[in-house]
């Protein structure tokens, strides 16, 4: 009887398991990232203290206005915070999946540099230009509706 011996093959490139099209080491540097800005997007959402406008507290119209205003600043920043943290919060779901760096238009690949610059993009470039360009024509603004009454 003859025995084989089982030859013993090293790790290639090849070998890594990969996600989407990342690496184990590129899903670590990203994860990374998104855990960084998340940790920024929370902090300052955390430090956005919305000042309750109270027409009783200042007679002038002036301060009124300025109360108004600061109040309405506030809140828009608040919204664009917490759509942020939303869109971390996403990437960092979707980096254990296969849908990580895949256009949500068109199902190509996002380039590995727009998502080193973004990594919570979930558009590539030319879909989230059109994307851009269809909501300005319609007139359309991320925090429309966020305004107080």
């Amino acid at each position: 009887m003859r025995t084989q011996v089982s030859k013993m093959r090293t790790p290639t490139r090849r070998a890594t398991k990969t996600v989407g099209y990342a690496s184990g080491t590129q899903r670590h540097v990203l994860r990374g990232k998104l855990q960084r800005e998340k940790a920024a997007h929370l902090s300052t959402y955390v430090g956005l203290v919305t000042p309750v406008p109270d027409g009783a507290a200042c007679g002038d119209p002036l301060d009124r206005a300025i109360v108004g205003a600061d109040y309405d600043l506030t809140v828009e920043l608040k919204a664009r915070r917490w759509k942020a943290l939303q869109s971390v919060n996403g990437a960092m779901q979707r980096l254990g999946t296969r849908r990580y760096g895949m256009c949500e238009d068109c199902y190509s690949k996002i380039p590995a540099k727009r998502l080193r610059v973004r990594p919570d993009a979930t558009r590539c470039v030319q879909c989230q230009a059109r994307h851009e360009e269809s909501s300005a024509r319609r007139g359309f603004t991320s925090l429309q509706g966020a305004r107080r009454l």
